[in-house]
């Protein structure tokens, strides 16, 4: 039933990534055209906050059924997410040690 959202969905991700390989590489490359990918990044959640809508719409106005719902989210995005932090950092402060680099940097765009 919710095929065509959760391809649009998945759509919307490939924009937003296709986006940030363009800032990472060169911002000013292919002139910005490829910086149309944040309208993605709305879209995305849009989608996404539909689709938790539907799959959620009959515990609506049950209250016992919130804390297992957040408990399922922090279990569902939490691991992986401290998991690619503490790797990305990892591998960060091994680049600085060998190399006396910093690969990590912070940078703005827009």
């Amino acid at each position: 039933m919710l095929y065509n959202i959760q391809i649009s969905r998945g759509i919307a991700a490939l924009l937003v990534l296709v986006c940030h390989a363009n800032l990472l590489v060169n911002p000013v490359l292919f002139d910005g055209v490829l910086l149309i990918g944040w309208s993605g990044l709305h879209f995305f959640f849009v989608l996404s906050g539909f689709i938790i809508f539907q799959a959620h719409f009959h515990q609506i106005g049950d209250p016992s059924s919130f804390w297992p719902y957040v408990y399922k989210r922090i279990r569902r995005i939490y691991p992986i997410y401290w998991v690619y932090t503490l790797l990305v950092l990892a591998v960060g402060l091994l680049a600085w040690a060998l190399l006396s680099k910093n690969l990590i940097t912070w940078t703005g765009h827009g």
